[in-house]
């Protein structure tokens, strides 16, 4: 359930830095539309998904694509930059 939390929080967010008129443009819809589907009065069809995440910045992937998580893509940037730092005569 978090991972959907995350999603939904993560998708408000993105849609409250962009314009509705630019979500509506890109399914050639209008913005009351737009407010109605964000506020769970309307729905989309499946071929206006893929514009919507795009004008607000997602991408949708394969769900094997993502091999490893967000938290372990940070550890190993965390792990890399202290092997660099160490490398360098950092500490």
């Amino acid at each position: 359930m978090t991972d959907t939390r995350n999603f939904e929080a993560d998708l408000l967010r993105r849609r409250s830095a962009t314009q509705d008129k630019q979500i509506a443009d890109a399914i050639d819809g209008d913005v009351s539309f737009i407010s109605r589907f964000f506020s769970g009065e309307r729905g989309l069809r499946i071929n206006q998904i893929e514009p919507v995440l795009r004008v607000i910045g997602l991408k949708v992937v394969p769900a094997e694509t993502q091999l490893i998580s967000n938290d372990e893509l940070e550890a190993l940037r965390v792990l890399a930059r202290k092997a660099l730092g160490a490398g360098s005569g950092g500490a």
